[in-house]
């Protein structure tokens, strides 16, 4: 159940609600039927390290006793507590795999998923297109504009790669102005095309400075798919990061598939 903080008392105010007889002729708006008709609802706060968690909630027909409150009490500061360690695990769970600049996915979480994805697509059969991307000339931005500048090319690539790519896509920054898509169950032609798609957006991205606007932003993006070019899980990186690297010699800007092939299984 969810409702505005203003329909509560005890919200209001930060601590039990009603607890004296002056406030038991005031109602919180959300209040069920007990406390519309009776005093038999107390609203106690879930409060943990300054934080609002959420609402105890408690009615009844009769005057709550003694000893309610005080079990009552005991329960909300173990509930606000187990709240408080269940929202930090998560904090540090997420700043475990995530890139705080972009937020996407980092390194670790990056190669786990390269493990993970690559073992699936050998079990089902169905392509795993990969490709490496790498910001063009990222030095000279820093060098030319400030390295808050070079932030915010690698924060709206990452824009980028979010508003351009499916649920199912993995993306992230594999590091420096390096990042990495793996894209499940995606032929060649079609990966291609979602990374040129990439390429021009980035090359209209508008970045504004203090002192300039910043556009004309270029990439070299490698692509290898699964199992065409190769057939091995460990070489999908290799052949990527191959791929890129011709796209850097060939001038930049560019999206170059792998030359690649895939080895036939031979017959016994």
């Amino acid at each position: 159940m969810s409702f505005p903080i203003d329909d509560c008392w005890a919200l209001r105010r930060g601590t039990t609600f009603p607890i004296s007889e002056a406030s038991q002729g005031l109602v919180c708006n959300h209040a069920g039927p007990c406390g519309v008709t009776g005093t038999g609802f107390v609203c106690q706060p879930l409060i943990a390290q300054n934080n609002l968690l959420g609402l105890l909630y408690r009615e009844h027909t009769s005057v709550f006793g003694e000893g309610a409150d005080q079990l009552a009490t005991m329960l909300a500061e173990q509930v606000s507590l187990a709240m408080a360690n269940l929202e930090l695990r998560e904090l540090l769970r997420q700043q475990a795999v995530r890139d705080p600049l972009t937020d996407l996915h980092n390194r670790r979480y990056l190669e786990d998923a390269l493990v993970r994805e690559t073992t699936r697509s050998q079990q089902d059969g169905k392509p795993l297109a990969l490709a490496m991307l790498d910001i063009d000339h990222f030095k000279g931005i820093n060098d030319s504009h400030g390295h808050e500048a070079g932030d915010a090319v690698l924060r709206g690539l990452g824009r980028i790669l979010r508003e351009t790519t499916r649920a199912s896509d993995i993306i992230g920054r594999f590091g420096g102005e390096e990042f990495l898509m793996l894209m499940p169950s995606v032929t060649v032609e079609v990966a291609a095309q979602r990374a040129q798609q990439v390429l021009d957006a980035v090359y209209r991205m508008q970045v504004t400075l203090p002192s300039a606007t910043l556009d004309g932003v270029t990439l070299s993006i490698g692509l290898a798919v699964m199992p065409v070019h190769v057939a091995e899980g460990d070489d999908l990186l290799a052949a990527a990061d191959a791929a890129l690297y011709e796209a850097k010699r060939e001038g930049r800007n560019r999206v170059v598939v792998s030359h690649r092939r895939a080895k036939a299984d031979t017959a016994a």
